[in-house]
């Protein structure tokens, strides 16, 4: 595999052929435990942003299965955008048959209609107009952020993890067994929160909270300790970082 060789560029472009020409689901590439490696380069976080925006070059589905879960959290948006557009186009009708009336209460005359009633019906038609397309547009964007926030979860839900055992698992596999909380920071910062917990440390057993103290370094790699709840003396050992089989990497 490419990926096992470090040529994460060349693993990402063959990935990216396979979705546009062979109909691979991106979700194979996520559940793949040969990827592990690969789905923490920079190279695979470019190709997933390419996925989630739905470009023709590496085809729809990964978008489709975003929107998907995204209309699940979110049942009534459409519901929603087809109101926004509904009125908005019911306004423009209206504000279509206003013009005219308008054009002829300013010129004035005999059976012209009242001038400052049309100017407000026109007002009322085209400040509905402008909220309307305001609110469908805020939608969107609230619908895209929401697709990369799920897009972001799905990546992070497979993360590497060494238990003691020495078994390297996906985040995802502990789903149902332990609520995994990763405390990420300076090693001092993480270890006044370890030592804060301490005193609550049979109530997070008992709800099988499973804590995974991240240090971070001062250069680009940071260490990640094996401490915490349920982890002997012995395993407090350093953990490969995000993405790497043994050893340490960027995450």
């Amino acid at each position: 595999m490419p990926t096992r060789r470090g040529e994460a560029k060349k693993a990402a472009e063959c990935l990216r052929t396979a979705l546009r020409d062979y109909n691979l689901k991106f979700g194979t590439i996520l559940n793949d435990p040969d990827l592990a490696s690969l789905r923490a380069s920079p190279e695979f976080k470019e190709l997933q942003e390419e996925a989630r925006l739905g470009g023709e070059d590496i085809g729809y589905s990964f978008r489709r299965d975003l929107k998907l879960i995204s209309e699940v959290q979110a049942p009534f948006r459409g519901v929603r955008r087809f109101f926004y557009v509904a009125f908005s186009a019911a306004a423009g009708i209206s504000l279509l048959f206003t013009v005219p009336r308008l054009f002829r209460a300013i010129k004035g005359g005999d059976g012209a209609p009242d001038i400052w009633e049309t100017v407000g019906n026109a007002g009322i038609n085209i400040g509905g107009i402008i909220v309307l397309v305001a609110l469908y547009f805020w939608d969107n964007k609230k619908e895209e952020e929401q697709l990369a926030q799920i897009s972001r979860n799905e990546t992070l839900s497979r993360l590497p993890l060494r238990l003691s055992t020495n078994r390297i698992v996906e985040l995802v596999q502990l789903r149902d067994t332990v609520r995994p909380v990763i405390l990420a920071g300076k090693k001092e910062s993480v270890s006044s929160a370890l030592q804060k917990a301490e005193r609550f440390r049979t109530e997070l057993l008992r709800r099988g909270v499973l804590l995974v103290p991240v240090i971070w370094g001062e250069g680009r790699t940071p260490q990640v300790e094996k401490k915490g709840f349920g982890v002997s003396k012995k395993a407090a050992t350093a953990l490969p970082s995000i993405g790497v089989d043994q050893g340490s990497t960027r995450i």
